[in-house]
């Protein structure tokens, strides 16, 4: 279409391309850049309201939404008319696929078949909260009002398409009484593979949260969580997550280290774990039995000793010597950066989550002895 090729003088190239593909009598070379080419080129001269697009590209936008991001994608999206569908079209294929989350669910069914692509039997479960933006939004699929903080039930999970109605005065009630959602608390599964592979996690569950709710509720959720994953096969060894008063009484009280949980069904599992603590480890005070290990997300200990490490307000000793930056400070000046690896904002730093920088700290060790 000559009209297309004078608006758009690089799409002729293109168009070059997709014949000389299209005449290879060899249908086992048509390839997905052969598809895109074609649908991108049907869908320019149309209305945007009329765009299609083939099955195969509806799965590649798929992916590079999930991969690239929202933001990334709606970049691509609208500087590349009619390369990509609408975000809408993307979260109706979420959900047709059975890959869109609901508030508050746990999704047990699809992590069991996570696992089983994985093959891995055995996993760890990580729990923590990041900051939210603070909107109520409607949910068509599961007919209720995000954005609330759910409450909790008697096992510490929250209550699943709680804020439904179909009254605006309920609804005006919810905004006056209930508390909107400032941290979304989100269940990670990292699968343990006896051959030390490198597995990616899997999203549990996400929710918002008030942050009102106590230690006991913390345990009785993560005792639902391994009952549910037990009853399917799927053994959890253990939670980890941050050094919250919260969760640090929580991990106290599970693992019986100078505390006591009091009526604990703990005590009595089939599936209790025995730890070889060897003997000569008089300094080591957990109890031997344990239903699941309990510790502070490694990424978490290591940054916030890195921070206390390296703070200017802070005098720190080790031993007889006192903790400085200087040493470091030296190193970057008088050696080559091929040998240490480290540049001065590694050493003061200003994100306090960085955790590249403490890998690069600890593998400078070697150059400072």
């Amino acid at each position: 279409r000559p009209e297309i090729f004078q608006q758009h003088p690089f799409l002729k190239r293109l168009n070059d391309f997709n014949n000389s593909l299209s005449q290879n009598p060899d249908s086992t070379n048509e390839n997905f850049l052969h598809r895109f080419l074609d649908n991108l080129l049907s869908n320019l001269p149309i209305a945007k309201s009329r765009y299609r697009y083939q099955e195969d590209v509806l799965d590649f936008a798929l992916c590079l939404f999930i991969l690239a991001g929202r933001k990334a994608y709606e970049f691509l999206r609208i500087n590349i008319p009619g390369s990509l569908p609408s975000l809408t079209t993307i979260q109706t294929k979420l959900a047709k696929e059975g890959l869109r989350a609901v508030e508050g669910e746990f999704r047990y069914n699809d992590m069991i078949k996570y696992m089983s692509t994985v093959n891995s039997k055995f996993a760890f479960c990580a729990e923590d909260r990041t900051t939210a933006e603070r909107k109520i939004i409607y949910d068509t699929r599961s007919n209720s009002f995000v954005g609330f903080s759910p409450p909790l039930d008697e096992y510490g999970m929250p209550r699943m398409k709680y804020f439904q109605t179909d009254s605006i005065e309920d609804l005006q009630c919810w905004f006056e009484q209930e508390d909107i959602s400032k941290l979304l608390n989100l269940y990670m599964i990292q699968p343990i593979n006896s051959n030390d592979q490198k597995i990616s996690p899997y999203a549990l569950a996400g929710y918002g949260t008030n942050w009102k709710y106590t230690s006991f509720d913390i345990i009785r959720r993560w005792l639902k969580v391994f009952e549910e994953s037990s009853s399917q096969g799927i053994r959890i060894i253990g939670y980890s997550t941050d050094a919250d008063a919260k969760y640090l009484l929580g991990m106290r009280l599970v693992s019986g280290f100078f505390a006591t949980l009091l009526n604990s069904p703990i005590s009595k599992h089939s599936l209790l774990l025995t730890i070889d603590i060897p003997k000569s480890w008089s300094w080591f005070f957990l109890p031997r039995q344990q239903l699941f290990l309990c510790m502070q997300d490694a990424i978490h200990i290591c940054t916030k000793l890195r921070n206390r490490l390296l703070s200017t307000s802070a005098v720190i000793m080790m031993g007889d010597g006192l903790v400085s930056i200087d040493y470091l400070l030296e190193l970057i000046e008088l050696r080559s950066k091929f040998n240490h690896n480290l540049v001065k904002s590694d050493i003061c730093p200003h994100d306090k989550q960085n955790y590249r920088s403490c890998e690069k700290l600890c593998a400078a060790i070697e150059c400072l002895q």
